[in-house]
């Protein structure tokens, strides 16, 4: 996901560093069809020539997901995920409001997947997630 998000900034021209930070980000996909994203003092740093970006994000969503043989449909019904962004400069750490964090629309669509092994590749436009089997 990190390689994702420099990949995006990078497009828009932006040449700051981006790294994770420590955290978990866990997807729970069940047999049954639902699935639960929980994220536990996840999140990543950008560093800029002006200051450093740290978003943290904690919470956990809930869904619906489907397949056939070449697309994968996940449907978001219930979210209590916040963040926490703080911004540091010159040593100074300001911490901004708390606010809540809606699903991507990238990921709350149908996306191509490939499974191998313990691995699933979820693609979708240029945005590809990697997620391996707990």
């Amino acid at each position: 996901m990190i390689e994702s998000l420099s990949a995006t900034f990078a497009q828009e021209g932006f040449t700051g560093e981006v790294t994770a930070n420590e955290g978990d980000y866990l997807v729970t996909i069940n047999a049954d069809g639902s699935l639960q994203v929980e994220r536990d003092n996840w999140g990543f740093s950008v560093a800029t020539p002006d200051g450093t970006f740290i978003l943290t994000v904690d919470g956990t969503d809930e869904g619906t997901w489907s397949a056939d043989d070449a697309s994968i449909t996940v449907t978001m019904s219930t979210s209590n995920v916040v963040s926490q962004t703080q911004v540091e400069v010159d040593g100074q750490l300001v911490t901004m409001p708390q606010s809540p964090v809606g699903v991507p629309d990238a990921i709350a669509e149908s996306s191509t997947y490939m499974c191998n092994g313990d691995l699933l590749s979820v693609q979708s436009g240029d945005v590809e997630f990697m997620m391996n089997r707990a």
